[in-house]
């Protein structure tokens, strides 16, 4: 059915020039990839683009009579024998067949849904690989972008060898300014955090100056607050060519939505040609059910059938599912393999909802698979999953473009899930996990009032309130826990009017 669809798009697109669904924007920075053509040849996208070629990716299917109709005019084959290695060693060419179901043996001709044999007459190589679906939003076939060695994507439809031409010769940009860099995407995930994580901000800066790129310089905010000041790189980045910057390790608390942001100061010691794009901004939140059960919502699109949800706790193990357990992560499978499950699966453009019991306080992980890696919503239904407190408060939703996601969140409690202290600069417990002496160490700017109190995992006051008094610079102060059984404990911080909760092991 979905093979169906897509030729219904795609005759769509023929008549009107438009598509259902938008592809990629042109003016997108490509996202990368890196794929092995049939005869087992790996070429990544990004290291032709540094080479300053001319990228060409034709997402085709086998079964398409448009991409047969088009192979079989030998435009492709054309642009290679002039712009490609053996001319003008300008073009690469990705002929990328796409849909999941298919063989190298329907890319052949040999197989059992297909037109012909692609391969005949031409001599750029050929890939099978449902790699690209998802990030160029693949949704007809053929679809032909045409990629600039500033990584930026051009929907042309079927080239001719004269459009080709025409496009090589003017539309591909040159860097501009002597030191001129652009911050393109996070490389670090933006995932949701549980209580805490100690983070390491990485992106992708590019070259868009005639200078080479020897050094940089970087400020790294979070909450716009500066945390890392003049970071300095240095290294070797060509014109147009990117690279991947890793900054210093952040601690990141989760009793706040933490706003990342990183600021481009100096490129080779100068300022930048261009500050427009000398930024980037991100957000890691830290979502959060106040309620000993949730609902999970899921939505299902047009193909219920491929779908699987699972949620679970800090050890790793599954409290609740849902939808096809035949559903699993890497090569998308056979829909009958799927529709065969014994065990059922979700039908289409249905709500179901779940309720389920988080048994303890801490952190737990919301895991969802869609087996053909293009999500539930939107190019098929508009589906989604949404996980709800009983109180009505979201705590995870989304649904568009994905194969896999791994969503944490926490189950806390009013009493210790209170705001942060803002004023306190670091806070460590340790030795964590603990037998008998717990050591709290808060280190701060000025002095401060207040009291510390010990719940357990269930959070259940186990430890009345004790004074804490605190000094500017470092402070210790030792807590007993010798009388407690071993488990999951959460320290919950007073200093004036504002807290904070810290989670510790007793062994």
């Amino acid at each position: 059915m979905r093979r169906l669809l897509l030729c219904f798009f795609l005759f769509i697109s023929l008549l009107g020039r438009t598509s259902l669904y938008a592809q990629l924007a042109d003016g997108s920075i490509a996202p990368d990839f890196t794929v092995t053509d049939i005869e087992g040849n790996a070429f990544n996208l990004y290291e032709k683009l540094d080479e300053g070629k001319i990228v060409i990716l034709d997402i085709f299917a086998t079964w398409c009579g448009p991409c047969w109709n088009y192979s079989q005019k030998g435009e492709l084959e054309k642009i290679w024998e002039k712009f490609g290695p053996s001319g003008t060693d300008e073009v690469f060419i990705f002929y990328i067949e796409s849909d999941p179901t298919t063989t190298i043996e329907d890319i052949r001709g040999n197989g059992s849904s297909t037109y012909g044999d692609y391969t005949e007459h031409i001599s750029f190589p050929v890939f099978n690989s449902a790699l690209v679906n998802n990030s160029y939003e693949i949704n007809n076939y053929p679809t032909v972008y045409v990629i600039c060695p500033n990584k930026r994507t051009t929907e042309t439809g079927q080239l001719s060898l004269s459009a080709a031409t025409d496009f090589i010769n003017n539309s591909c940009s040159q860097p501009s300014g002597l030191n001129n860099a652009e911050l393109l995407f996070f490389e670090s995930n933006l995932n949701p955090i549980c209580q805490e994580e100690y983070y390491t901000p990485s992106f992708r800066i590019q070259n868009t100056g005639t200078n080479d790129i020897h050094n940089a310089r970087f400020d790294l905010l979070i909450n716009e607050v500066t945390v890392e000041k003049d970071f300095y790189w240095e290294g070797m980045i060509q014109p147009f060519e990117t690279n991947k910057i890793n900054l210093p390790s952040v601690n990141l608390n989760n009793n706040q939505t933490n706003k990342i942001e990183i600021l481009i100061q100096k490129i080779n010691e100068e300022d930048d040609t261009t500050p427009s794009n000398n930024s980037i901004a991100g957000e890691k939140s830290s979502p959060k059910a106040f309620t000993e059960k949730i609902n999970v919502e899921i939505r299902t699109d047009n193909f219920g059938y491929e779908v699987y949800w699972e949620i679970r706790d800090e050890s790793g193990t599954a409290i609740a599912q849902g939808g096809n357990d035949l559903v699993e992560p890497g090569e998308t499978q056979d829909p009958n393999i799927l529709l065969s499950n014994p065990n059922g699966y979700y039908q289409s453009d249905t709500l179901y909802t779940h309720e389920v019991l988080l048994p303890y306080l801490g952190c737990y992980e919301f895991y969802i698979i869609d087996d053909y890696k293009d999500g539930i919503c939107c190019k098929y239904g508009d589906g989604f999953y949404r996980l709800k407190d009983q109180d009505g408060k979201v705590v995870l939703e989304g649904g568009e473009r994905f194969s896999s996601l791994h969503q944490d969140f926490e189950r806390s409690n009013a009493l210790v899930s209170t705001q942060q202290v803002s004023e306190i600069t670091s806070i460590q417990l340790f030795p964590n996990p603990v037998q008998d002496l717990l050591n709290l160490e808060i280190k701060e700017t000025k002095s401060a009032k207040g009291h510390f109190e010990v719940y357990n995992n269930l959070g259940q006051l186990v430890r009345p309130a004790s004074p804490l008094q605190i000094h500017a610079g470092t402070s210790t102060q030792t807590i007993d826990v010798h009388s407690l059984h071993s488990g999951i404990y959460w320290l919950r911080i007073q200093l004036d009017d504002k807290f904070t909760t810290r989670k510790f092991i007793i062994e």
